[in-house]
């Protein structure tokens, strides 16, 4: 017999902080694929009905969401291209620039959020 869990139990195990902005990163792209078609249709219904985005506070919190996921996206995505062309490929260096996503993402989204209500 083998000495290895049968099951493994994937929210017990404690990832670095590099695979959840890696993680992160993928799952963000995937948000954005899917809500192009929401966006495109409440920008069409916006430029026909003008009224329609002044009514609705859903839409606020729509392009938040989609502000957010595109404000990660964006970071973890230079972060990964400065990475493939060799630069911070090292543990430590890794680790910053992850929380330096991270903190980014939540300042901008702090100071957008606050310039925009």
């Amino acid at each position: 017999m083998r000495d290895r869990p049968i099951n493994l139990k994937l929210f017990t195990l404690k990832f670095p902080v590099t695979a959840i902005a890696s993680i992160l990163h993928r799952i963000s792209g995937f948000i954005l694929f899917l809500l192009i078609p929401f966006f495109l249709s409440m920008l069409q219904a916006i430029m026909f009905f003008p009224e329609l985005f002044a009514e609705f506070y859903i839409n606020k919190l729509f392009l938040g969401l989609i502000g957010v996921a595109l404000l990660y996206h964006l970071f973890a995505g230079v972060r990964h291209l400065i990475m493939d062309c060799g630069y911070g490929e090292t543990k430590e260096v890794a680790r910053l620039s992850a929380y330096l996503v991270f903190i980014l993402t939540i300042s901008l989204t702090i100071l957008l959020s606050y310039s925009l209500c």
